[in-house]
């Protein structure tokens, strides 16, 4: 994968088309045995070690001064201070995952993320520390995620981060359609939703790219208490909408995207 993207993209579908994707990785099988939630204290302790001595001072720092991350609305997260949440993202740069899951917050947040994320020898167990909960690849690994995803949000109190379009698009300044499934972990634990839109500013001497913007809004409820697809409709929509109105504060990036004609 080559660190400099073309400027001018095609493509077919916004739902499934990935301008990011990785030859050297491989998409593999999530057994059916796969522990989302360790009970091994020594993990446990290495991966809490990890996070807040480790990955999160160092994260914070970095894409400060790298990535000139700012946060704006910051507040609204004392409205779920003492309840699990769902943090949900548009997906613009390689490295969104890492000031999602750092500066946003200090709670210790979960992504959910591909299966190829925990395939690379020699980190796996690191990213599983620090939080990848992969999508299960069988319906028993998938019940297992499930039962991960509520134990999370309902005994922990924790952060769940999830990006509803899916793929990477370097520097995209819209926001993508994406599946109303997506929205099915908050409507059916009944949880909140904080929106957080990623929007790129004008680039900083010696700094080339972009800097970044992170706005946060929420928290938004299901709202209906029952479990319905109407309901992941309309969370969809209204996460959607926020982000939509979010995005229009990005500058012109000079990556630009096209659907190609059929």
């Amino acid at each position: 994968m080559s660190k400099k993207w073309p400027k001018e993209n095609y493509y077919t579908d916004e739902v499934t088309d990935d301008f990011m994707q990785m030859e050297n990785l491989k998409t593999i099988h999530i057994p059916d045995n796969y522990r989302y939630v360790s009970k091994n204290p020594f993990f446990k302790a290495l991966a809490w070690f990890l996070r807040y001595f480790i990955a999160w001072p160092l994260l914070n720092i970095g894409c400060r001064i790298f990535q000139g991350v700012k946060v704006k609305n910051r507040q609204v997260l004392k409205k779920v201070k003492h309840q699990g949440f769902f943090i949900y993202a548009n997906h613009v740069v390689p490295t969104d995952c890492t000031y999602n899951n750092a500066i946003l917050t200090i709670r210790r947040v979960h992504t959910i993320v591909h299966p190829n994320a925990v395939s690379i020898k020699g980190i796996k167990t690191i990213v599983k520390m620090l939080g990848a909960l992969p999508l299960g690849t069988s319906n028993k690994s998938n019940l297992a995620l499930n039962a991960a995803v509520k134990h999370y949000i309902e005994k922990k109190h924790q952060a769940i981060l999830i990006y509803p379009e899916a793929h990477i698009w370097p520097y995209c300044t819209w926001i993508r359609r994406f599946s109303p499934l997506t929205t099915i972990y908050p409507v059916r634990l009944n949880a909140p939703v904080i929106v957080a839109t990623t929007t790129f500013r004008k680039a900083k001497f010696p700094f080339k790219k972009p800097r970044i913007t992170v706005y946060l809004d929420g928290p938004l409820f299901p709202s209906q208490e029952h479990f319905t697809k109407n309901e992941m409709n309309d969370l969809a929509d209204r996460i959607h909408s926020i982000m939509s109105e979010r995005a229009k504060n990005s500058i012109d990036t000079g990556y630009h995207y096209y659907k190609k004609e059929s």
